[in-house]
């Protein structure tokens, strides 16, 4: 009886290794990057990409169990609006070549147009951030546009490979309809067996820079996170972006916790028009990789900003906070007169040369 009962354990045991293999192996999780391609990075060291100032993931004394518990049964208050967020559908095709916008797409998406460049950053217009269809759906609303939406796209720039930037559906879809791919160091492997070309893809590390057309520049500069899309973690490297111009900034947190080296930017730089800000999913179990608000604008101000634009919010669930809490919370911490916070509706048009542009704190009339 023993030995049958050991047997049968034994089966189940190989079965279920066998289901977890199959279900980690496919496309959509990507692969992992040549070791001899990504330890010529002094930013690999010990295995692993690591953060400028160290930094644990984990801030919690729950164990990783019990906090991922939690998060999957333990869902916030007020996590998810009641009704449709509102949105503007900008025909973004038709905008003249002339005009430099910006154009949030929910969460940390956006189009961006700078001396007639197009870019379009960390889009994800699946319905699930997530390899399974019930985990991170998006929020009614949030999910106005697709693909087909956009000209061609002269400049995809990825951030770092987790799901809610990195989107296998979106990034399929969008593979010919863009010029070339900008990703940080590693994060290429996961295009290269989503068959990209290889042509197309350009690899960052940080403190890279590289001249674009029309008297553009762009630099790849450190965040303080992490990567990985399966359990095998900071394989590739995860970054912001700064894009500049003859006359104008854009910065780009990607997701980041507070550290010096928005500070260092800001001085390297002298000043950012606008800054793109993570603002939300924050939380004291993971304050290290994330910001509180009051970190977003104090990142503002080392950055020497002009604008702030919080983003990182407002189409899924990913902490246990209200769904409006970062935008409430942003809104509320005052700014000097020099800096003012763009808070535009997905899909509206932020035209970058006018400094007097209005916006409405447009979740207050949200539940």
């Amino acid at each position: 009886m023993i030995k049958k009962f050991i047997m049968i354990f034994i089966i189940i045991t190989l079965i279920l290794v066998t289901l977890i293999f199959v279900f980690l192996n496919r496309k959509e999780f990507g692969s992992l990057p040549e070791k001899n391609v990504i330890e010529k990075s002094s930013n690999y060291k010990d295995g692993a990409f690591q953060n400028v100032i160290p930094t644990e993931v984990s801030t919690s004394n729950k164990s990783t169990i019990a906090i991922f518990y939690d998060f999957l049964f333990k869902k916030p208050l007020n996590g998810e609006p009641k009704e449709p967020l509102p949105s503007i559908k900008t025909d973004i095709k038709n905008i003249p070549l002339d005009e430099n916008v910006f154009i949030w797409l929910g969460h940390s998406s956006f189009f961006l147009r700078l001396n007639g460049i197009t870019f379009l950053i960390d889009p994800i217009f699946s319905n699930y951030a997530s390899p399974v269809f019930f985990a991170n759906k998006v929020f009614a609303g949030t999910n106005i546009y697709s693909a087909n939406d956009f000209p061609p796209i002269d400049y995809l720039i990825i951030s770092h490979d987790h799901w809610d930037h990195l989107d296998f559906p979106t990034m399929n879809a969008l593979k010919d309809h863009t010029a070339k791919i900008i990703v940080p160091l590693g994060v290429d492997a996961h295009l290269l067996r989503w068959k990209f070309d290889k042509t197309k893809i350009i690899t960052m590390d940080w403190d890279d820079s590289l001249h674009l057309e029309n008297e553009l520049e762009i630099f790849c500069l450190p965040a303080r996170h992490f990567s990985g899309r399966s359990l095998k973690r900071n394989q590739s490297l995860w970054a912001s972006f700064l894009i500049k111009s003859n006359n104008y900034t854009v910065y780009y947190s990607g997701d980041s916790g507070y550290a010096p080296h928005f500070k260092n930017i800001g001085n390297k730089f002298g000043k950012v028009d606008l800054a793109i800000l993570e603002n939300g999913q924050y939380n004291e179990n993971w304050k290290n990789i994330h910001m509180s608000p009051k970190e977003t604008i104090q990142a503002g101000f080392d950055l020497n900003a002009k604008k702030i634009m919080p983003v990182h919010n407002s189409k899924f669930v990913l902490s246990n906070h209200s769904w409006k809490a970062p935008l409430e919370a942003v809104a509320a911490i005052s700014l000097p007169d020099n800096v003012s916070l763009i808070t535009p509706v997905i899909g509206e048009k932020v035209d970058l040369n006018n400094p007097n542009q209005q916006f409405e704190h447009w979740w207050e009339k949200i539940n």
